[in-house]
Protein backbone atom coordinates (compact mmCIF):
# COMPACT_ATOMS: atom_id res chain seq x y z
CA UNK A 1 0.00 0.00 0.00
CA UNK A 2 1.31 3.41 -0.96
CA UNK A 3 1.19 6.46 1.30
CA UNK A 4 -1.06 9.32 0.22
CA UNK A 5 1.21 11.84 -1.46
CA UNK A 6 -0.57 14.49 -3.55
CA UNK A 7 2.12 14.69 -6.23
CA UNK A 8 2.87 10.96 -6.41
CA UNK A 9 3.09 9.51 -9.92
CA UNK A 10 3.95 5.95 -10.85
CA UNK A 11 5.71 4.64 -13.94
CA UNK A 12 4.79 1.01 -14.56
CA UNK A 13 7.75 -0.04 -16.71
CA UNK A 14 6.98 -3.41 -18.34
CA UNK A 15 4.82 -4.66 -15.46
CA UNK A 16 4.45 -8.40 -15.04
CA UNK A 17 0.78 -8.59 -15.99
CA UNK A 18 1.04 -12.38 -16.24
CA UNK A 19 1.16 -12.72 -12.45
CA UNK A 20 -2.42 -13.40 -11.31
CA UNK A 21 -2.66 -10.60 -8.73
CA UNK A 22 -0.58 -7.95 -10.56
CA UNK A 23 -3.35 -6.32 -12.69
CA UNK A 24 -5.60 -6.05 -9.63
CA UNK A 25 -2.85 -4.41 -7.61
CA UNK A 26 -2.18 -1.89 -10.37
CA UNK A 27 -5.89 -1.12 -10.72
CA UNK A 28 -6.27 -0.65 -6.96
CA UNK A 29 -3.73 2.18 -6.78
CA UNK A 30 -5.59 5.46 -7.06
CA UNK A 31 -2.82 7.68 -8.41
CA UNK A 32 -1.81 8.76 -11.92
CA UNK A 33 0.42 6.29 -13.68
CA UNK A 34 2.23 5.69 -16.94
CA UNK A 35 1.96 2.16 -18.28
CA UNK A 36 4.91 1.24 -20.54
CA UNK A 37 4.76 -2.18 -22.16
CA UNK A 38 5.63 -3.81 -25.47
CA UNK A 39 3.23 -5.83 -27.54
CA UNK A 40 5.78 -8.67 -27.86
CA UNK A 41 6.32 -8.84 -24.08
CA UNK A 42 5.26 -12.29 -22.91
CA UNK A 43 3.36 -10.54 -20.09
CA UNK A 44 1.42 -8.32 -22.51
CA UNK A 45 -2.31 -9.00 -22.68
CA UNK A 46 -4.28 -6.50 -24.74
CA UNK A 47 -7.50 -7.20 -22.81
CA UNK A 48 -5.81 -6.58 -19.45
CA UNK A 49 -4.13 -3.43 -20.76
CA UNK A 50 -7.46 -2.07 -22.03
CA UNK A 51 -9.09 -2.83 -18.66
CA UNK A 52 -6.28 -1.06 -16.78
CA UNK A 53 -6.48 2.00 -19.05
CA UNK A 54 -10.27 2.31 -18.89
CA UNK A 55 -10.63 4.24 -15.61
CA UNK A 56 -8.37 6.94 -17.07
CA UNK A 57 -5.72 7.01 -14.32
CA UNK A 58 -3.08 5.37 -16.51
CA UNK A 59 -1.44 6.92 -19.55
CA UNK A 60 -0.39 4.34 -22.13
CA UNK A 61 2.98 4.01 -23.81
CA UNK A 62 2.62 0.85 -25.89
CA UNK A 63 5.71 -0.14 -27.86
CA UNK A 64 4.63 -2.06 -30.96
CA UNK A 65 6.78 -5.19 -31.23
CA UNK A 66 8.68 -4.43 -28.02
CA UNK A 67 9.58 -7.34 -25.77
CA UNK A 68 9.93 -7.26 -21.97
CA UNK A 69 13.10 -5.17 -22.37
CA UNK A 70 11.29 -3.00 -24.94
CA UNK A 71 13.70 -4.27 -27.60
CA UNK A 72 12.30 -5.03 -31.03
CA UNK A 73 13.76 -8.32 -32.30
CA UNK A 74 16.04 -7.89 -35.30
CA UNK A 75 15.43 -4.14 -35.50
CA UNK A 76 18.22 -2.09 -33.92
CA UNK A 77 16.94 1.28 -35.21
CA UNK A 78 13.42 0.37 -34.06
CA UNK A 79 14.73 -0.59 -30.61
CA UNK A 80 16.60 2.70 -30.29
CA UNK A 81 13.46 4.57 -31.40
CA UNK A 82 11.42 2.62 -28.82
CA UNK A 83 13.84 3.77 -26.12
CA UNK A 84 13.40 7.37 -27.28
CA UNK A 85 9.61 6.99 -27.29
CA UNK A 86 9.71 5.57 -23.77
CA UNK A 87 11.95 8.35 -22.45
CA UNK A 88 9.78 11.02 -24.09
CA UNK A 89 6.64 9.48 -22.58
CA UNK A 90 8.21 9.37 -19.10
CA UNK A 91 9.45 12.97 -19.36
CA UNK A 92 6.06 14.23 -20.54
CA UNK A 93 4.23 12.26 -17.85
CA UNK A 94 6.48 13.44 -15.01
CA UNK A 95 6.46 17.07 -16.10
CA UNK A 96 2.68 17.46 -16.33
Amino acid sequence: ELPRVPSLKIVWLTPVLGFPDQPGKIAAIDTPGLLVIGTADHHYDSTLVEQLLEPGRLTPCIIDGGDHSLDIAGDVPGSVAALGTTLDAIRTFVER
